[in-house]
């Protein structure tokens, strides 16, 4: 993937699809990558190193979508500057008028754009600021 959309300057770094890392992941027997009761048993081993054991310990996946959603809405603005300036739009790789009706999209109506924004600002927020408009 990285090679891909590295030909339009945009590449994607993917760490956990890294091939080794999906080889070693397969590796494992299927009863020690899912266990009831543990959460992301890999990844928990893995970060045993460098988490600390408060997080570790987690059974359950965090849920942050009301606050998503709220920094969503109030970021609104800043969202659609960031559109004017997108390299991704600009090399054919988003959908600007997608990207602008998931803006201005509630929650509520829905829609894979509305999910599919963080995406989009984590790929452009490095690159872009307001000034550069």
């Amino acid at each position: 993937m990285r090679v891909l959309t590295g030909r339009v300057g945009a590449p994607v770094h993917a760490p956990y699809l890294d091939d080794h890392v999906v080889a070693a992941c397969l590796a494992v027997r299927l009863d020690q990558r899912a266990m009831p009761g543990a959460y992301k048993p890999l990844t928990r081993g893995a970060m045993r190193p460098v988490m600390p054991a408060e997080c570790l310990e987690r059974t359950t996946k965090g849920e942050f979508s009301a606050d998503i959603y709220q920094g969503l809405r109030r970021h609104r603005d800043q969202l659609l500057t960031l559109l004017d300036c997108s390299l991704l739009v600009e090399r054919g790789l988003a959908d600007a008028a997608a990207l602008r009706r998931a803006c201005a999209r509630t929650p509520a109506e829905g829609g894979p754009g509305v999910l599919a924004l963080d995406v989009f600002i984590a790929a452009e927020s490095r690159r872009c600021s307001p000034s550069e408009k």
